[in-house]
């Protein structure tokens, strides 16, 4: 019995061993910030992966695929139920259009970012809106809003996706 443990413990001992070595490979594969290798270049700003947070696109100008002002990203906001993401944007008169996520063009450097939307003026104000700083509640009670989004932007709504609460 105590040979069986012994056996076990230098099994054990050596699988941590093992993992441990893999993690640090892996750490020195992607980048370990503990190592002076960040995951973006904070000196210039600039993009080195696909990932950003949603607090990088929160208060940027929305211009269209031509150059024109289209309005302000006000907020991310997602279904926790089925996948869906949306960006509000501030336009104007007190009103907050809704895009699909997926039709954001994101680009530039943190401190320099460019969001584009491939959309004119027109097709903007022409798509689904609501009252500015309303869109929680709106998306909330009137369910068919998020669908009505995605189809105005002629976008597939990621229904089915995410978990439940």
């Amino acid at each position: 019995m105590k040979t069986v443990l012994t056996w076990a413990a230098g099994l054990t001992g050596a699988a941590l061993v093992a993992g441990t070595a893999a993690a640090q490979n892996l750490n020195l594969q992607w980048g370990n910030p503990q190592q002076n290798q960040p995951s973006y270049n904070e000196g210039n700003g600039a993009f080195n992966g696909p990932f950003c947070d949603a607090k990088h696109l929160i208060d940027q100008q929305l211009v269209s695929h031509h150059g024109y002002q289209l309005g302000q990203i006000r907020d991310i906001v997602f279904n926790r139920q089925n996948g869906e993401i949306l960006a509000a944007i501030d336009i104007d008169n007190g009103r907050t259009a809704l895009v699909p996520f997926q039709t954001l063009n994101v680009g530039g450097t943190w401190n320099n970012m460019q969001v584009t939307l491939n959309v004119s003026r027109e097709e903007l104000e022409n798509g689904p809106t609501v009252p500015r700083d309303r869109w929680l509640e709106a998306l909330n009670h009137h369910p068919r809003l998020a669908e009505r989004v995605y189809s105005h932007y002629n976008v597939p709504s990621p229904n089915g996706m995410g978990g439940s609460y």
